[in-house]
């Protein structure tokens, strides 16, 4: 299934607004620092070993990680209404089809795993919403581990663009659970 990301962050968040997020270099930096398992989940492996990670990935990856220091991401969270994200699905990493120019910019993995989530804003209470993942009520360090692992560089950043009640699922391209 196509998994598609923004390389900005939308009007909603403020002054964030049209700032890159760098969400395909964090994918990409997250492959790297696993490439030998990634080969186990790329279903294509000649393709792979023919240099897609050269020619697609690896001079993207060096060249811009000197210029800006990120952690991984690690999975995404997305709404999944008619509930067809499930463990063993392909994962077509794609950017830029709102404006035409579609591309694919990792191999095709598998999904490993998926996490239910609920975010929950107590308004009348004015404290930080409530997330729940699995049935499991998350601490503040979680949260940001979280907010870390979807590919925001902060807590706040992770609440601009979930800035309201959602319930969805976190999609693993790793083996890390919640």
């Amino acid at each position: 299934m196509k998994l598609e990301f923004s390389q900005t962050y939308p009007e909603r968040m403020g002054e964030l607004s049209g700032q890159s997020n760098y969400f395909i270099e964090k994918i990409w930096a997250g492959l790297s620092v696993q490439e030998t398992e990634c080969k186990n989940c790329y279903d294509k492996e000649e393709e792979w070993d023919n240099g897609f990670w050269e020619k697609n990935v690896k001079d993207s990856l060096f060249s811009w990680k000197g210029t800006y220091h990120v952690e991984p991401k690690l999975h995404t969270i997305r709404e999944d209404k008619s509930n067809q994200w499930c463990a063993g699905i392909d994962i077509h990493f794609k950017s830029n089809n709102r404006n035409g120019d579609l591309f694919q910019f990792a191999p095709v993995f598998k999904c490993v795993s998926v996490q239910k989530i609920s975010i929950t804003w107590q308004k009348d209470r004015g404290c930080m919403p409530i997330i729940i993942i699995d049935r499991t009520l998350l601490c503040l360090d979680s949260m940001e581990t979280l907010a870390t692992n979807d590919g925001f560089d902060s807590i706040e950043d992770f609440f601009a663009y979930f800035n309201g009640d959602f319930q969805g699922k976190i999609i693993h391209w790793t083996d890390l659970k919640y």
